[in-house]
This record gives structure tokens, C-alpha cells and sequence, in this order.
């Protein structure tokens, strides 16, 4: 048969010998086995990023990190009112990333994920992506990465502790405040919500560990800039 000429995946060598042997309906039933496995070998992971401007900065990061493999990485932004021009400045930099302004295309995206990655958004600032309602469109195989908006005014350790209060409260995942207390004599935040490229990075390898992948081999070409931050990442407003 012709379409036994197709070519499989080292994976499924096995399978495809023992495959030829058989006949009839054993024949058509391991075909299929095969080529739904094959499917799914070759299916996208899909990613999803929802949050203030530290999520779509770790767009970049995590763009960076998995170019070139098999994943689809979209930030969603959470309300019209959400950074218009940090986005803009963000797309024009780095056209490749992909981000839904949509409300239900963002919805419909997330029911196809295998993680979300996101900020627990109150109610009152989003009908639609408050933590409650992200939970209930993500599937049931659906990993699900959480972690709160990082905001230090002031004193620093009085801000960690309002922070880890805020974490306590809404049961984040990831533990921004542990970050911040093992590395407070590096260079954090280069405002009171913008963090450094450093802290960017720390908490891109705390989200791969979830992700199950490994971190980049080599950070140094993040880090060589003055003020601690990779270029327009995030802007000097």
C-alpha cells in the first residue's frame, strides 16, 4: 500500500515493523494508533500570558527562549484599557510576538492551552480575566502558573512583606518574595514595578521548572547593559 511508504518518526519504528506484520482489521487498527500518535507528537503546546507589563516582558523571555520549537506563545491583554502604548512599543521591537487584544479571542485561546501563565486579577479590574474566571477556562490537562504583580514602594522590606501577604491571600504558585529576599543585594527593580532584567530572569527559571524545560544555558548577553535591563525591556518612560 503506498501509504505505507510515508515516513515515521524514529519513535514509532518499532510500532511500524510490528505493523506490517499484521493483517486485516489489526492492520487498519494500528494505523491509526500510529497516526494519532504521530498528530500529537507534531501538535503545538500552547502558552498563554495574561497580566500587567512584567508579563509581557516575560513574553520576550520566554520567546526567546522557545523559538524555533514546538510552541505558540500569546499575550492576552486583560482589558482595553491595559498598556496600549507600553504594547505598542513592545510590538514594534519585537514583531514576532504575538498578543490577542480580543476579549474572546483571548477567552477561546486560553481553552487551548497546556499553560497559563498569569497575574490573579481582582474582579474589579476585569470581568473577564479575573483569577476566578482564567481557573475556569483553562482545561482540565491544563497547567496552570501563577504569580503576583511585583510593586515595592519604599522601604524594601516592608514592601516584600505586603507582597508575601498579597501571595498568602491569593495562593500564587510561584513565590516572588522568595526571590526577592535570596537576591535583595542585586539590583531588583528599576522602578517600583518595573523589575530588572536580573529579577526578569530569576522568575523565568522558577516558571520553567513548571513549564517542565530547561532555562537558557547562557544569560550573559541579557545582562550587559548599564541599567541591569535588555534594551527597551522595559522602556524609559
Amino acid at each position: 500500500m503506498k501509504w505505507w511508504k510515508c515516513q515515521w518518526s524514529h519513535r514509532f519504528e518499532s510500532y511500524r515493523l510490528c505493523f506490517l506484520k499484521n493483517d486485516g482489521l489489526q492492520n487498519l487498527f494500528m494505523y491509526c494508533i500510529l497516526m494519532k500518535a504521530n498528530s500529537l507528537e507534531h501538535k503545538k503546546i500552547n502558552i498563554a500570558l495574561i497580566g500587567n507589563c512584567q508579563t509581557l516582558s516575560l513574553h520576550v523571555y520566554l520567546h526567546d527562549l522557545l523559538k524555533n520549537k514546538n510552541y505558540e506563545i500569546k499575550w492576552i491583554r486583560f482589558g482595553k484599557h491595559v498598556l496600549p502604548g507600553y504594547l505598542k512599543i513592545i510590538s514594534h521591537i519585537y514583531p514576532d510576538l504575538i498578543s490577542i487584544t480580543d476579549d474572546e479571542e483571548g477567552i477561546e485561546y486560553i481553552k487551548t492551552c497546556d499553560y497559563v501563565i498569569y497575574q490573579p486579577i481582582l474582579i474589579k479590574t476585569s470581568c473577564n480575566f479575573n483569577a476566578t474566571k482564567i481557573k475556569s477556562y483553562c482545561s482540565n490537562t491544563c497547567t496552570q502558573i501563577s504569580f503576583i504583580s511585583i510593586y515595592i514602594d519604599g522601604d524594601f522590606n516592608m514592601g516584600v512583606y505586603r507582597l508575601k501577604q498579597r501571595e498568602l491571600e491569593r495562593g500564587t504558585t510561584i513565590k516572588v518574595t522568595d526571590i526577592l529576599e535570596k537576591h535583595k543585594d542585586k539590583k531588583l527593580l528599576l522602578r517600583k514595578n518595573h523589575p530588572t532584567t536580573f529579577l526578569f530572569l530569576k522568575l523565568l527559571e522558577q516558571i520553567c521548572i513548571h513549564l517542565n524545560i530547561d532555562f537558557f544555558k547562557n544569560t550573559d548577553k541579557y545582562l550587559i547593559t548599564d541599567n541591569y535591563t535588555r534594551l527597551g525591556l522595559p522602556p524609559d518612560f
